[in-house]
């Protein structure tokens, strides 16, 4: 019987479609151990890319396309998205209610039912073992991501993205005003009220200071979705701060292409402090294989 198909559909923001894409591709990679027969090629999932408000730009916008997804990746409309994969609501009319089920499985990993029942599966054991099975079925698998669903390796994230010549060219620039001895600062605001609550301004402020008073002639970037912040930081701390001079704004590809020159600067810089529950400074970190901490209460 032939295998069914695998259909990621990575959600929210930049970083958390790259971790979304990351696991999707080592799932499947996993599931064609399962699958394999001798005969099979590797399964290669399909994603379903939505260019939305949450990220208005295409993954060629951002990145290189690597070869492992040539032909992979499918932007719908918003009226064919919403008929056939978003999550059943009254948008919608809860229509994917109905359409999904032609899936032998659908997961969004933000649900609670997710949540609680794949709470100890830390291998993603127990999600291959339902993906594998499904699809030895001839059953096909619809996963909305927007978290690390299945473990990958940081070598092979860190091969899938790489950024367009306009976008490499740009933050060299940027690296290179900050010269030999930098570190990143990513604070961010937005309606991420974790990071908000966990991650507050005095707290940067603080281990800033902190930073200058032991290491002087260091030069810091901030990347922040906040021009209050940038305005802030840039008077208290002066021209030890560097920022970048547009609006990180997802609603527009200038905008998502300079959360992409942000995010590839801060994982140029030699450690990178970064805000609570933000993807986007762990993203960072492991871009650049750099040392990294979230600024919180905690710590």
């Amino acid at each position: 019987m032939p295998a069914g198909e695998l259909i990621i559909n990575p959600m929210g923001g930049l970083a958390n479609r790259m971790r979304a894409i990351a696991s999707g591709l080592s799932l499947a990679r996993d599931v064609s151990k399962f699958l394999n027969d001798g005969n099979r090629d590797q399964l290669l999932p399909q994603f379903v890319w939505s260019k939305n408000r949450e990220l208005n730009a295409a993954f060629t916008d951002i990145f290189k396309m690597p070869d492992i997804l040539v032909d992979r990746l499918e932007y719908p409309s918003r009226f064919k998205y919403d008929l056939l994969y978003n999550v059943p609501r009254k948008k919608n009319l809860y229509v994917t209610a109905l359409t999904c089920l032609r899936f032998g499985v659908t997961l969004y990993d933000l649900q609670e039912s997710y949540r609680e029942r794949f709470k100890n599966d830390d291998d993603g054991k127990e999600l291959l073992s339902l993906i594998a099975d499904n699809m030895s079925h001839g059953k096909s698998c619809l996963l909305r991501g927007c978290t690390v669903f299945y473990p990958f390796d940081e070598d092979f994230y860190r091969s899938l993205f790489q950024p367009t010549e306009e976008i490499a060219s740009l933050v060299e620039e940027r690296l290179n005003l900050l010269g030999k001895h930098s570190i990143g600062i990513h604070i961010r605001r937005s309606d991420n009220i974790e990071s908000i609550s966990n991650s507050p301004d005095e707290m940067f402020m603080a281990k800033i200071k902190e930073i200058l008073s032991s290491e002087p002639n260091a030069m810091l970037y901030l990347a922040t979705d906040c021009e209050t912040v940038k305005t802030r930081f840039k008077k208290i701390f002066g021209d030890h701060i560097v920022t970048g001079l547009k609006k990180a704004d997802r609603n527009s590809v200038d905008g998502i292409r300079e959360a992409a020159i942000e995010l590839f600067t801060l994982a140029g810089t030699d450690r990178i402090y970064g805000s609570y529950y933000s993807s986007f400074s762990e993203a960072a970190a492991i871009i650049g294989a750099r040392p990294y901490q979230a600024i919180t209460a905690e710590r």
